[in-house]
């Protein structure tokens, strides 16, 4: 027998070695540059300021009503030291 997802999870979660959760719900995944404008001293009065590309910011994930296997997950985010690690959101069969 398949194991898959119950239908209505439809974000697939890895991080690093801990077993893949499933999650209904994903936002946050936004990116903004900032834009640093600045006058250059031989410019004329009447001249535009220019714009370069400045930082860039990412949001904050969050990840809503989500199920998983085991608790390793939970003793990860629990745990006091903070440990980074590679996640990989996968959107999963959408509205269907």
């Amino acid at each position: 027998m398949a194991n898959y997802p119950v239908s209505v999870f439809h974000f697939k979660v890895t991080i690093d070695s801990l077993p893949p959760m499933t999650f209904s719900e994903v936002s946050g995944l936004t990116q903004e540059r900032q834009s640093i404008e600045y006058r250059d001293g031989s410019m004329k009065p009447t001249d535009l300021p220019l714009r370069r590309p400045g930082l860039a910011k990412a949001s904050n994930v969050t990840l809503k009503r989500g199920i998983s296997k085991s608790n390793d997950f939970y003793v990860w985010f629990n745990n006091a030291d903070i440990q980074r690690k590679n996640v990989n959101i996968q959107l999963l069969n959408w509205g269907k």
